[in-house]
């Protein structure tokens, strides 16, 4: 029996051949009130909540996006993505910069309505 070979996700990082590799995807829901709005929430009444995504969500830059067929609406925006090249545990306020070996643009996708019907913010 042949075992294929699993490459971890990785990210390029610009300027280098060098690739990053993505063990873990943290995300926070809700931190833009305005956007909060837009989505049907009331960002003074529900606090912002953390969730977090599979590595292998990553999308290479210029690859195809696959979804499921039954997708009603994709929904993207842009993201901060910050990359923690050691850990991010108990980090001070004022050491928060020290753990971030790159910061970038990156785009977030997800169903909207799909989204809106899990209000236990369940979004993986």
């Amino acid at each position: 029996m042949h075992i294929p070979t699993i490459t971890a996700p990785s990210v390029a990082i610009a300027g280098t051949t060098d690739r990053f590799p993505v063990r873990r995807i943290f995300c926070v829901g809700q931190n833009y009130a305005d956007h909060a709005r837009e989505m049907g929430s009331d960002p003074d009444r529900q606090e912002p909540f953390f969730f977090s995504k599979p590595a292998d969500a990553v999308v290479a830059n210029g690859s195809t996006l696959p979804f499921p067929p039954q997708t009603q609406d994709l929904h993207h925006e842009v993201e901060l993505v910050i990359a923690l090249g050691a850990g991010g545990k108990d980090i001070a306020v004022a050491d928060a910069d020290r753990g971030a070996e790159d910061r970038r643009c990156g785009i977030g996708h997800c169903d909207i309505l799909a989204a809106c019907a899990q209000r236990d913010h369940q979004l993986d």
